[in-house]
């Protein structure tokens, strides 16, 4: 089952992932820890890391760090880039970008 998020931002930008970490991979990659999303239903939040410690989130949360888990999450996390929409310009060149990315 695919789960809506929204990147916290004025992006405009949300994205469909099938699992929580899933979603937190997918949010890394797509703002490099800058920015937090939540869930559509609003019973999870993959926060933002300006100044680091996400890898210590992702073991913490997940048992895994950052490699390894994109590595389980590999073909999720493809969809879920594929899956991503704006509403805004500049979230349009991150789209873009995570498109390139997931191709």
């Amino acid at each position: 089952m695919m789960i809506e998020w929204r990147l916290v931002g004025p992006e405009g930008i949300t994205f469909r992932a099938p699992s929580f970490a899933c979603a937190a991979v997918v949010v890394l990659l797509v703002t490099h820890g800058k920015a937090s999303a939540i869930r559509a239903d609003g019973r999870a939040m993959v926060p933002a890391f300006p100044a680091g410690g996400d890898d210590q989130w992702l073991v913490d949360t997940f048992g895994k760090r950052w490699p390894s888990l994109l590595e389980a999450n590999a073909a999720e996390v493809a969809n879920a880039l594929r899956s991503l929409v704006s509403t805004g310009e500049a979230g349009s060149e991150i789209v873009k970008l995570a498109n390139a990315f997931a191709a």
